[in-house]
């Protein structure tokens, strides 16, 4: 579960009350979820799936390949 707000305090007396009722464990802040990194800086947030990208790249067997820009010149 991910519970997000403005309110630390809110936040936490939730998280007390669920601790109360069921049984569960604080993973701290939310760094990756469901192939998406969670970058917190103040109060933006970004996601990015570069993880994701790597990670197919990597299965595909193309992590030794030259990056090249696109589109291409005409004739290559």
């Amino acid at each position: 579960m991910i519970i997000i707000g403005d309110d630390s305090i809110d936040i936490e007396e939730l998280k007390q009350f669920l601790c109360q009722h069921f049984e569960m464990k604080d993973l701290g802040p939310l760094s990756y979820f469901l192939g998406l990194e969670v970058l917190s800086l103040g109060d933006d947030l970004f996601l990015t799936q570069a993880k994701y990208a790597f990670d197919f790249v990597s299965r595909a067997g193309l992590t030794d390949c030259k990056i090249e820009h696109t589109p291409l010149e005409p004739n290559i």
